[in-house]
C-alpha cells in the first residue's frame, strides 16, 4: 500500500494523539493540526505528541482549522 498523508485535527488531544500514533505505526505521513486552546493544558497536549514529534513523517501545524492563513502557512 502506498504511503498516505492524513490530516488529524485536534492532533494533540487524547484521542487525536492516539489516532496520530496509529497512523504513523501503519506507515502513513500525518499532518497534525491543533490550536492548543488553554482549556486543555498545552503542556499535556505537547506531551501527548512527544513520540510523534520525533517522527519525520509527522508535521505539526499550530493553528485553528477556521483560520485559512494557518493552513496556508505550511506551504
Amino acid at each position: 500500500m502506498p504511503e498516505r498523508t492524513v490530516l488529524v485535527t485536534g492532533a494533540a488531544g487524547f484521542i487525536g494523539s492516539h489516532v496520530t500514533e496509529a497512523l504513523l505505526a501503519r506507515g502513513d505521513r500525518v499532518i497534525g493540526l491543533d490550536n492548543f486552546e488553554p482549556n486543555y493544558d498545552p503542556d499535556i497536549k505537547r506531551a501527548n505528541l512527544a513520540s510523534a514529534l520525533s517522527d519525520e513523517r509527522f508535521e505539526l501545524i499550530e493553528g485553528d482549522i477556521r483560520d485559512p492563513q494557518a493552513l496556508e502557512a505550511r506551504h
